[in-house]
């Protein structure tokens, strides 16, 4: 059975997101018509359809990675021009 693929019990046989996962930014501009969020359970490349999409919140518990997505959603869309960025944080934090 391959690494990362459902076994008999529906889980993966090895975690894929216990391995480093490094993202460096290509100062191109990105395709506007998805962005790169990460790996899913199964190790597979996912991204979001940014077709029809106006904003985007992101929200959760501290410590979740929520900076660090953001971080590489300006990362990936920064070089286009057709990008504009509104931040808004509801508590005041330093993140």
């Amino acid at each position: 059975m391959p690494a990362g693929s459902p076994s008999t019990s529906g889980t993966p046989s090895v975690d894929p997101l216990a391995e480093r996962y490094e993202v460096r930014p290509s100062g191109v501009p990105a395709d506007l018509g998805a962005l790169h969020i990460g790996r899913d359970e199964w190790g597979e490349e996912v991204a979001l359809s940014l077709s029809n999409l106006s904003g985007i919140t992101v929200g959760g518990l501290p410590g979740y990675g929520k900076t660090s997505l953001v971080g590489h959603w300006f990362a990936q869309l920064a070089p286009s021009p057709a990008v504009q960025f509104a931040v808004l944080d509801g508590k005041g934090g330093a993140d």
